[in-house]
């Protein structure tokens, strides 16, 4: 999925970026210029590594949580299982493999860790 986002902050392989008013923390492994910063650009957001989901609980409040001030996230939102999309603040795509055994889950409020938020610039 291709989001637009605005880069708040740049150092050496850490991003900082914001989409819809959410600030993320990101991996980034392709060098990016320092003049980027506060400039609108076009991103893929990949979630790194396997994911652990489970069913949120009921007080469990629809964002993105950073873990300690790791790359890791807790991601809470609906599973559309079909599309494959986590509908969260903003819509994050799944890979199939990833949720193939969830489809339980589909409609329902999810929790979603990662361990890395890796992005691309378009």
């Amino acid at each position: 999925m291709i989001y637009s986002c605005v880069i708040k902050t740049i150092d050496e392989e850490e991003v900082t970026i914001e989409i819809g008013g959410v600030e993320i923390v990101c991996f980034c492994n392709a060098g990016i210029d320092d003049n980027a910063v506060d400039r609108n650009v076009k991103c893929e957001l990949l979630l790194y590594d396997e994911q652990e989901i489970t069913e949120a609980k009921t007080e469990e409040i629809v964002g993105f949580y950073r873990i300690n001030k790791s790359y890791a996230y807790k991601i809470v939102g609906v599973l559309d299982f079909d599309r494959r999309i986590l509908e969260s603040i903003i819509k994050i795509s799944l890979d199939e493999l990833d949720i193939e055994d969830y489809g339980y889950l589909d409609g329902r409020k999810v929790s979603v860790i990662v361990s890395r938020i890796d992005v691309d610039f378009m």
